[in-house]
């Protein structure tokens, strides 16, 4: 169901307990529900012995007892009140009523009472009302939200590892709430060269899913129209810089990786990446500014070689800023230590490790940030990794 039929629902339940539960203690005869639609308020829903009104009615929302609920939140009124139309409520059959807004003047209650009423004793319960349906809707729309921005990382996630020919590949992102800002992805570019990329947007929820979205279709754009990757990460820059979410960076790593072991890489602000060669241990320097501050920011490539048994770790600061209950970080030289101990596993095994390891670190401590990591191995030939 589409959040603004769930609303409608919601605001039609509330109405219709307090019509059940207090009909008798506020004299309450029934209810109406308006709904917005551009100028005018149309009745969604009557309920009681309100009198059913014409399919289609409205009010435009010029008519001085909406104006005011809208303005004030609660207006209690009858027919000789001042800017009532009597011939409005007369077709509705209402004498008296009190109408309540809420979902940020979405939606109008009206209820009709019948005989003697405490005008007291209204004022406080609908206000009551009010907070509470407002308060439900606000929770609704914030789980709408959510869930929305879990599709979207669902949906750009991998949903599978890529089986490139000498190599072992494995990557895995854990948000540290229901949807996070981290995001790694897979491009194939021909038959010999593998797209990989990793980033982190700052914040978390809806807008760093959205914000990574347009990363994730931006950098395939530019990947399939064969730009430069450089010229790529340029034009992503722009266009986040210059959107409407000006507030939210995002720093990415984007490298091509050929059959041969050589990788191009493009480093906008993401932590530097790690290769194991040879026992020891370099760093992928190259790096430029982080995505999103200044439009006319420039990229230059990065070079790198992957021979016969090296690793490349790509990762999130999630990882290395993971932080233990005495304040001690995780750090680059745990991550390290801990890939180099089973520098023998699978991609998999070694990831799968890394949060391990992350997790002891932590003591039970609540996981404050997004972690991603991204394994890459080149296999030796006629050796395979050992799990």
């Amino acid at each position: 169901m589409d959040v603004e039929g769930s609303a409608e629902e919601l605001v039609i339940h509330a109405a219709r307990e307090l019509l059940r539960n207090f009909k008798e203690e506020l004299h309450l005869s029934g209810f109406r529900i308006y709904r917005r639609d551009n100028g005018v308020f149309r009745i969604v829903s009557t309920q009681g012995s309100a009198n059913k009104a014409p399919e289609g009615f409205s009010v435009p929302s010029s008519y001085p007892p909406i104006e005011q609920a809208l303005d004030s939140g609660i207006v209690l009124m009858d027919r000789s009140t001042p800017g009532v139309d009597s011939s409005i409520e007369k077709q509705l059959g209402v004498h008296q009523f009190a109408s309540i807004s809420v979902g940020d003047g979405q939606f109008l209650i009206s209820f009709s009472f019948r005989g003697k009423v405490d005008r007291e004793v209204i004022y406080y319960t609908l206000n009551i009302v009010r907070h509470a349906i407002n308060h439900k809707l606000q929770e609704e729309a914030y789980h709408a939200l959510v869930n929305e921005a879990r599709k979207i990382q669902e949906s750009i996630l991998p949903k599978k590892h890529p089986r490139f020919p000498g190599f072992d590949i494995f990557g895995v992102s854990q948000p540290a709430e229901s949807v996070g800002g981290d995001y790694f992805d897979y491009i194939s570019i021909g038959d010999t060269t593998l797209g990989l990329s990793i980033g982190d947007a700052t914040g978390h929820g809806l807008p760093s899913a959205l914000l990574i979205r347009d990363v994730y279709v931006g950098l395939r754009m530019g990947i399939a129209r064969e730009f430069k990757i450089t010229k790529t990460m340029e034009k992503l820059n722009r266009i986040i810089a210059r959107g409407k979410m000006t507030s939210r960076f995002v720093s990415l790593f984007f490298g091509e990786l050929e059959s041969n072991g050589l990788m191009i890489y493009v480093n906008a602000g993401h932590n530097t990446p790690y290769l194991h060669h040879q026992g020891s241990w370099t760093c992928l320097s190259e790096r430029g500014l982080i995505l999103g501050p200044i439009p006319e920011a420039t990229y230059n490539r990065g070079l790198a070689h992957l021979d016969e048994g090296d690793i490349l770790v790509l990762y999130t600061d999630g990882i290395v800023e993971a932080t233990a209950p005495d304040g001690r970080m995780f750090e680059e030289f745990r991550l390290l230590e801990t890939v180099e101990k089973n520098r023998d596993r699978s991609a998999k095994t070694i990831a799968t490790a890394v949060f391990r390891e992350v997790d002891d670190f932590l003591e039970g401590a609540k996981i404050q940030d997004d972690r991603t990591i991204l394994i890459l191995k080149r296999l030796s030939k006629g050796v395979a990794s050992q799990d």
